[in-house]
């Protein structure tokens, strides 16, 4: 994938990506495991369930940092603004999926809701760079279809995890094959995989491309001729 990075992208560039690669592995080896081991004994089931969470931390976090990074690369104070309380969110959900007073069951839906509250606050910078810094420029499609398609499969695999959809609707028929926790696997699975390649198309054009300013300031010149 790092072959695919355009000549004039930055060792940031290059590293971030690789961060995000890495994020996107870690989570997926850390789901087989669970899912290849959790059947040993409630122990290892507990400590297993509790590494799954964890990866899809640390894969929403490999997102929001490269996303973070080519929205604001230029203005580094949002960046900042931006990440410390995604860290610090993200921090809070992987204390309440591996401190010892909240391994029970009953507290999931707190494990649940930190999740989606990362993904939710993730979501601010992304709506600040499509319509305070993209709209009505060359960059807001580049950087819009696959920020649209993430959140979208987020929010999918959120809903159906967390209503444990089709499951609900039809107890003991989905036991198997077709459950919530699978299509939250399909779910996460599309996102990761179009945010990699989104991220991969925004950085080739970015690095060839002027900076937001000096598009703004090209569209504002033509809207005057």
């Amino acid at each position: 994938m790092l072959a695919e990075m355009p000549q004039l992208a930055t060792h940031i560039d290059r590293t971030l990506m690789m961060v995000y690669i890495f994020s996107a592995f870690v989570c997926h080896i850390l789901s087989a495991c669970y899912h290849t081991f959790k059947g040993t004994d409630q122990d290892g089931f507990t400590a297993w369930y509790r590494l799954d969470l964890t990866g899809i931390v640390v894969l929403i976090a490999g997102s929001n940092f490269v996303g973070i990074y080519n929205a604001f690369y230029d203005d580094k104070m949002w960046i900042l603004i931006y990440n410390i309380p995604l860290a610090i969110m993200l921090g809070m959900a992987v204390f309440f999926t591996n401190a010892p007073a909240y391994r029970g069951r009953k507290y999931d839906e707190h494990r649940t809701l930190t999740l989606a509250a990362s993904v939710a606050i993730g979501g601010l910078p992304m709506a600040h760079w499509l319509f305070f810094r993209c709209w009505g420029l060359e960059c807001f499609w580049k950087a819009a279809w696959p920020t649209l398609i993430l959140g979208f499969c987020y929010g999918m695999g959120f809903v159906f995890f967390y209503f444990r959809i089709p499951e609900c609707f039809a107890p003991g028929r989905f036991d198997t094959y077709l459950h919530s926790h699978q299509w939250w696997h399909v779910f996460v699975f599309a996102a990761a995989y179009v945010w990699l390649h989104g991220m991969l198309r925004y950085t080739s054009w970015r690095v060839n491309s002027p900076l937001p300013a000096d598009l703004a300031a090209a569209a504002n010149a033509t809207n005057v001729v």
